[in-house]
């Protein structure tokens, strides 16, 4: 879907014949900010509005949704404003009235741009993770790419199992300041205040460049600082920081050119954010990430039981995409070629977390029957695992044996002795 916001009717149905039916149009930008809800793939302002200006809409727009892109459109030939545009992170600034093939084309180039999963973004950010088709991943997705052709500053969020620097380093690569250099810094190893001094000369070493420097040269400047380490550093050290990055945009040479990329776990005042969803949010996408993994590890091909995904299906993964991956090697490398539920070294608080949510899960029970299945369940996974013998069981789950076995008679759980 393309959301145009545009309240002149003759310039809004050229634009609806250009585009056809995938485009709405709002008139009121009420109606248009409520739309973005929507997730469109694309929004179009025009600046020429009669409730007030496209530059005051857009301001709106990006408190919704910082990473949407963004054409605007301009009766004017005001070059600063569209210069202001484009700083604030307008995609396309387009001069009415509209040269159809040219606004078709320019529609066209930021639709293609967007990123699908796949072996290129795939192997740039560092993640088998990227598989899958839900919603959370593709909202996801859509915000990586409003992120990709906006200069604002971020903030990076993920779960353990997410190279954020390698998110990093693909939005400065493919991003406006994509021919300049990326500079990393790990925030922690400065949380001294005898290295913050350190820290500042660096800093400023590397912003305050010349204005009138040669192509070559500032090829070799800024483009992008990244900071790991946020939640390491004093909240002092966080503010001056802070204070230092709001203070750019009056700053002489190309300092205000620069973005800021920080992983942190908290949202920071003025910095847009990009949020990898978690595993457990994400668990219809878990056959294919599951399937990614095992191509990845795996030379030969491998049967995955039916039970294994089950189990993941109830399990919260409080490890996140790395207990995966690490779940996966450890069983694969015992068990190359037929991987079963009894194959993965799991412990007993796993087990029971899984187990039980799968004993509760879209079924009404009294308590005393709900203890029973999960209890019956849990033992004769833990039998079965263990190969019958109850003197394995009886060690794994820390109890006597003969407590073990007086307690698989009275549930109705054969065993062998």
């Amino acid at each position: 879907m393309i959301l145009l916001l545009e309240d002149d009717l003759k310039t809004a149905a050229q634009i609806k014949e250009a585009l056809g039916e995938e485009l709405v149009v709002c008139d009121k930008v009420q109606d248009f900010l409520h739309r973005i809800n929507e997730k469109p793939q694309l929004a179009i302002i025009d600046f020429d509005l009669r409730e007030t200006d496209g530059l005051m809409v857009y301001r709106k727009l990006r408190e919704q949704a910082p990473y949407l892109k963004t054409i605007m459109l301009s009766g004017s030939n005001n070059i600063p404003l569209a210069v202001s545009a484009t700083r604030m992170g307008v995609a396309d600034f387009l001069r009415k009235p509209l040269e159809l093939a040219a606004f078709k084309a320019a529609v066209q180039t930021q639709l293609k741009a967007i990123v699908a999963p796949g072996p290129t973004l795939s192997a740039e950010v560092g993640g088998e993770w990227l598989n899958g088709t839900s919603e959370k991943l593709q909202h996801f997705l859509a915000d990586f790419q409003s992120a990709l052709t906006s200069n604002q500053d971020l903030g990076l969020a993920a779960e353990r199992g997410i190279n954020l620097g390698l998110l990093a380093r693909t939005l400065h690569k493919h991003g406006p300041s994509g021919k300049r250099k990326f500079v990393e810094f790990n925030l922690a190893a400065f949380s001294r205040d005898t290295l913050e001094s350190h820290f500042w000369a660096t800093l400023q070493e590397l912003l305050l460049s010349r204005e009138e420097a040669s192509l070559p040269e500032q090829q070799e400047l800024a483009g992008t600082l990244y900071f790991e380490g946020w939640e390491a550093i004093p909240d002092h050290f966080k503010n001056s920081l802070l204070e230092f990055l709001k203070k750019r945009p009056a700053m002489a040479g190309l300092m205000k050119d620069v973005r800021v990329i920080v992983a942190a776990g908290q949202e920071i005042a003025g910095f847009g954010r990009l949020v990898v969803p978690p595993l457990r949010e994400r668990k219809e996408d878990l056959p294919l990430i599951v399937a990614a993994e095992v191509r990845r590890l795996a030379r030969d091909p491998v049967y995955l039981s039916p039970r294994v995904m089950e189990f993941f299906a109830y399990y919260d993964f409080p490890g996140n995409y790395e207990e995966l991956r690490v779940i996966l090697e450890c069983a694969l490398r015992n068990h190359p070629r037929d991987l079963k539920l009894s194959s993965f070294l799991l412990n007993a608080g796993q087990l029971v977390q899984a187990q039980f949510k799968q004993a509760m899960a879209g079924q009404s029970y009294e308590l005393k029957s709900v203890r029973e299945r999960f209890e019956s369940e849990l033992l004769t996974y833990v039998v079965q695992s263990a190969g019958g013998d109850t003197s394995q069981a009886a060690r794994f789950l820390d109890l006597p044996r003969t407590a073990l076995l007086e307690r698989l008679k009275t549930l109705g759980i054969k065993t062998e002795d």
